[in-house]
């Protein structure tokens, strides 16, 4: 088989970079506006879609754990993140009826200073310590 240099893709940086396709990111959550942030840092165009008027805070935390940690570093936002959250010194699991199944904090003795909690978070907040105005 032969390969027709005609229809041969021919590989040119400078109109590549010209013609990257925009990354379209559907929800400004935490997810999205991480994503938004790590475009932004990369110089890798996006936009950012959210059918919500206004950005309200998250129910839920962020866990600095080995999964997280990296990418807080990544954004060059670990320091502060450690600065606002909180050391976690015991975990307690519950049922749908709210009820402790079972719970340890004997585990956290020693890694108490490297696993920490913040909880109520805008997603803007970490976002921001990132890139700025991202969620302006």
């Amino acid at each position: 088989m032969e390969i027709n240099p005609a229809i041969t893709f021919q590989h040119d940086r400078k109109t590549m970079h010209a013609r990257r396709p925009k990354v379209l990111i559907v929800g400004a959550g935490l997810g999205g506006l991480t994503l938004g942030a790590i475009l932004q840092k990369t110089d890798i165009p996006y936009e950012i879609f959210e059918r919500a008027s206004e950005v309200k805070p998250l129910g839920s935390g962020i866990t600095l754990n080995a999964t997280v940690a990296p990418l807080m570093r990544q954004l060059g936002i670990y320091d502060e993140f450690v600065a606002m959250s909180n050391i976690v010194p015991a975990v307690q699991v519950g049922n749908e009826e709210r009820e402790i199944q079972f719970s340890f904090s004997n585990y956290f003795d020693e890694a108490t200073t490297r696993y920490r909690h913040l909880k109520n978070i805008s997603p803007c907040l970490i976002i921001q310590l990132a890139v700025g105005s991202l969620c302006d």
